[in-house]
């Protein structure tokens, strides 16, 4: 009597970040998930999303950084996004379709004539961002360049932006956020909060990382149950999810879905043979100076707050 060997066969199908390994036996199948970790990528990755939405220019000291088409009055965790509290605590939404890169990776820094300028980094974070609160507002600045969470870094005084308590969480934040000619009056009395170095096993979920040092820094902005006693409406954290698209981050009810890719260290890009650049990038700006203020805002203002 002859024998039947069985037949095994091995399909593997791979999609981003997981792969599912089906094998098929005398008839039965079964379904095997094998995680693996998703394909790191480079800034060639920002280079080409970005670039149908601003111009990539060559800096002596940053190397390339990206400007948005925006005009002057674009300011960077300001404008066209809101606030969002989560399971990793503020997170800026943008509604741009850009903004998953330059809200959440690298740093942003002001410069004469050219408006806010972005440059590339390899870290995710919810928002790359000091916080700071005086008399009845919340207030926020974008980290600079070569800055970190825990390092005491003090923003410049045209950085920060200040919003009434009572609108911190409002969808069209940028209604309400102070116009700058008010703004330099409370720049100089701003209350910084104070970064504390934390366990990184007490929250395995945050990301804000100095991972060159071995210490883990979280950046304190307002405590969600003080912000419930201004805007008399409950906070229920949203859960971070992974959109797999690079599209503008999605805000349902109970979730958040943000495109968030893997990107290799600088260092690692810069040993590569063919290392990442930007298409045709316009030619070397002129010589940074963040101190200088930006052009007036055109928002309204709350009635209660003139």
């Amino acid at each position: 009597m002859k024998k039947v060997i069985p037949i095994l066969l091995a399909i593997i199908f791979l999609n981003y970040g997981c792969a599912s390994l089906l094998i098929a036996t005398n008839g039965y199948e079964t379904v095997e998930q094998v995680q693996v970790g998703p394909t790191e990528q480079t800034y060639q990755t920002f280079y080409d999303r970005l670039t149908p939405y601003g111009t990539w220019i060559t800096d002596p000291q940053y190397g390339y950084v990206w400007m948005p088409n925006e005009g002057i009055g674009f300011e960077p965790y300001s404008t066209n996004g809101h606030w969002a509290y989560t399971n990793v605590g503020w997170t800026w939404v943008s509604n741009y379709n850009w903004g998953w890169a330059t809200f959440h990776y690298g740093r942003w820094f002001y410069q004469n004539g050219r408006g806010w300028l972005w440059i590339p980094g390899h870290e995710w974070g919810p928002a790359w961002v000091v916080w700071g609160e005086v008399d009845d507002y919340y207030a926020w600045a974008p980290m600079g360049p070569g800055t970190n969470v825990g390092d005491g870094w003090a923003p410049p005084m045209a950085y920060w932006n200040f919003v009434p308590r009572q609108h911190m969480y409002q969808r069209d934040l940028d209604r309400y956020i102070m116009d700058r000619n008010r703004r330099s009056i409370y720049s100089t009395r701003v209350n910084i909060n104070i970064n504390r170095q934390i366990n990184p096993y007490e929250n395995p979920n945050h990301n804000y990382r100095d991972h060159d040092n071995g210490k883990s820094f979280i950046n304190i902005g307002p405590r969600p149950d003080e912000v419930r006693q201004h805007i008399n409406t409950n906070i229920r954290p949203l859960r971070i999810n992974e959109n797999k698209t690079h599209v503008g981050t999605v805000d349902s009810r109970h979730d958040l879905f943000i495109y968030k890719p893997p990107i290799m260290h600088e260092q690692a890009q810069r040993e590569q043979l063919n290392k990442p650049a930007p298409v045709k990038p316009a030619p070397t700006p002129v010589q940074n100076n963040p101190s200088t203020p930006r052009p007036v805002r055109q928002f309204k203002v709350d009635k209660k707050e003139q």
